[in-house]
């Protein structure tokens, strides 16, 4: 008898804490930026999936990851056509490059982005998507929200200039 109580004393426990492990992972919060400051995987797929949505209700057709374009990595950094820049309040900030060869200066709040091509000041949150100098001017986001985009934007740019370098690019 002794035996028995103690063999389910031991299941006992065992389901105790294998239900407490799985409330914790279950509960716990998922990081929208990676260690190096690059964009998660599971963002990555989330925007994804509202740009094919968005793009299937306007065109009736859905575009693949490939023609939706790849996001930038330090440390291949001289191909990708979006680049995560940071977050602010839920806010997932970015640039698109359109493709098109025109040098682009875009300032907002005081911080300035330039590029050797056209690239959209892209944000995203919830399913939606957004212009970033549009939320700035209609208060949504606030200067706190630029600097971190514009920091990002620094710090990819850095990358990209230090490659060029090294390979004599």
């Amino acid at each position: 008898m002794k035996k028995l109580a103690l063999f389910l004393a031991f299941i006992l426990l065992v389901g105790v804490f294998a239900g407490c492990k799985g409330a914790g992972e279950a509960g716990a919060s998922r990081s929208i930026e990676n260690a190096d400051g690059t964009l998660s995987d599971w963002m990555k797929d989330e925007i994804y999936e509202a740009f094919a949505k968005d793009y299937f209700e306007e065109y009736g057709a859905t575009p693949t990851k490939a023609q939706f374009g790849s996001w930038w990595d330090p440390q291949k950094p001289m191909s990708a056509t979006m680049r995560y820049y940071g977050t602010y309040d839920g806010y997932v900030m970015y640039s698109q490059d359109t493709g098109m060869e025109a040098y682009q200066e875009k300032e907002i709040a005081g911080f300035l982005f330039v590029y050797a091509s056209v690239h959209i000041l892209k944000v995203y949150k919830d399913g939606e998507f957004y212009d970033l100098e549009e939320l700035y001017n209609q208060g949504v986001i606030d200067d706190k929200a630029i600097e971190i985009a514009y920091n990002g934007y620094c710090r990819v740019e850095e990358t990209i200039r230090r490659y060029r370098k090294e390979n004599g690019i």
